[in-house]
């Protein structure tokens, strides 16, 4: 789970964990991160996970070399690995899960401006869409299963 840590003492990020921070627009994705989590989870639970964050993401070494590490030309890595260790997977009929481990915890600083929240949501979204173009054979495919449907 990744929380905002905007305006949060650092000491208090350990002991504190319900904490919210300070100002209202941290605060809103404080609780939108939170509630993103728990849709994570539920994806993670039917292998259908398509988001492990940027910010607190772990992936086997040796699986990322057969993947050929990340892209560097990709506007959000993090987003494309995850639509890339699906395809490779799903290509080599490799059984794979994709999990999200609940009481795990991380802080990341997010957007204190609206404009700040809204480039960030913008370079989010061109990313989403560089990948679902570059994933297109996956996305709506049923020989995927539930994942080709989601995707």
């Amino acid at each position: 789970m990744v929380k905002a840590a905007n305006g949060i003492p650092a000491k208090m990020l350990a002991t504190e964990q319900g904490h919210l921070p300070s100002k209202l627009l941290p605060k809103i994705q404080w609780i939108e991160y939170s509630a993103g989590f728990v849709w994570r989870f539920g994806w993670s639970f039917i292998n259908t996970l398509l988001l492990i964050s940027g910010s607190f993401g772990a992936f086997r070494t040796e699986v990322l070399r057969k993947c050929q590490g990340f892209d560097t030309k990709s506007i959000t890595e993090d987003y494309e690995m995850v639509y890339r260790l699906h395809a490779y997977h799903l290509a080599n009929k490799i059984p794979y899960k994709m999990v999200t481990v609940p009481d795990a915890l991380s802080y990341t600083l997010v957007p204190e401006t609206l404009f700040g929240l809204i480039k960030q949501r913008i370079r989010w979204f061109q990313g989403f869409l560089q990948t679902l173009l570059n994933y297109r054979q996956l996305v709506l495919r049923q020989s995927y299963g539930v994942l080709g449907i989601f995707m």
